[in-house]
């Protein structure tokens, strides 16, 4: 179902971030990690990361979404 979550939510994010730095040649798999940079460069700088705003309000809805699965099928 993860797997099955990512190529939904993840396509478009990977096509906008590669148009935008191209050469980046981001793949899905990168996607959740770069996204998890906001929270761990806020927490560590103590203010907002820039990362944050690499991202649209809803991926991080979707990124949610995808730690919610991760809970429920390895460690709920």
């Amino acid at each position: 179902m993860l797997a099955k979550w990512v190529s939904v939510f993840a396509p478009p994010i990977v096509q906008r971030l590669n148009t935008l730095a191209p050469g980046a040649n981001l793949t899905q798999d990168d996607i959740k990690p770069l996204m998890s940079l906001c929270s761990f460069e806020t927490l560590a700088k103590q203010k907002t990361s820039l990362w944050c705003w690499v991202f649209k309000p809803k991926e991080y809805d979707y990124y949610e979404y995808w730690g919610d699965l991760v809970k429920y099928y390895y460690t709920g």
